[in-house]
């Protein structure tokens, strides 16, 4: 796999381990960015509202304090011990080398109480439990450009898109020019914007 390509899931997996009575309920998605993420770990604490712990951890896109794009991981112990259910749950995300998931491990608690090393291992075997059922996919890194192109140059840059195959282009039709985004794989990113420059008249700067 090369650097423009990550892992990751293609449809919601889920996976159950029960320790002691506690039963640990794992269930991992794709996420594109950091918001999906948190819309998805704030539906599962919605949906299980009377569990004692929902715990997650995530890898997905966001931006450093600079503001510039990055990969960023993020986890959760949610009153459970420092260190043994957001941290276990991440480790496993990263040992599968996925990117752009969130996993969430929902505990009910059964009773008896568990040391922490017992408890790290729940979490972490509920995660793999879930991924044992994944369906994992191989997906490509692509960066969304934003440009207007006149009428008389649109099929030269409609030709560059072809051949390029750029996914889910969007256009608005204005009256003097065309306004298209569309997603770019970055393998073919600097070729791309080279053989459409002299056409087009680009928005902003590329977005990942």
């Amino acid at each position: 796999m090369d650097e423009f390509d990550f892992l990751t899931l293609e449809e919601m997996a889920a996976g159950v381990y029960t320790e002691s009575r506690s039963k640990f309920m794992a269930f991992i998605h794709h996420a594109d960015d950091e918001t999906e993420a948190q819309h998805t770990i704030e539906a599962y604490r919605r949906q299980y509202h009377d569990a004692r712990h929902v715990c997650w951890a995530y890898i997905a896109s966001g931006v450093d304090a600079a503001g510039q794009p990055q990969q960023v991981s993020r986890s959760s112990d949610d009153g459970e011990p420092s260190g043994t259910a957001g941290k276990p749950i991440l480790g496993r995300l990263q040992a599968a080398g996925l990117q752009q998931v969130v996993a969430v491990v929902v505990r009910y608690f059964g009773g008896v109480k568990l040391g922490t090393g017992p408890l790290a291992k729940a979490y972490r075997t509920a995660t793999e439990e879930a991924l044992a059922t994944a369906n994992i996919v191989r997906r490509h890194l692509t960066t969304t450009l934003h440009f207007r192109v006149g009428y008389e140059l649109a099929d030269k840059v409609e030709r560059c898109m072809k051949k390029l195959q750029t996914d889910n282009p969007r256009r608005t039709y204005e009256a003097a020019y065309i306004l298209v985004s569309v997603d770019v794989r970055n393998a073919q990113l600097q070729q791309f914007m080279g053989e459409i420059a002299d056409y087009v008249q680009f928005e902003t700067s590329p977005q990942p």
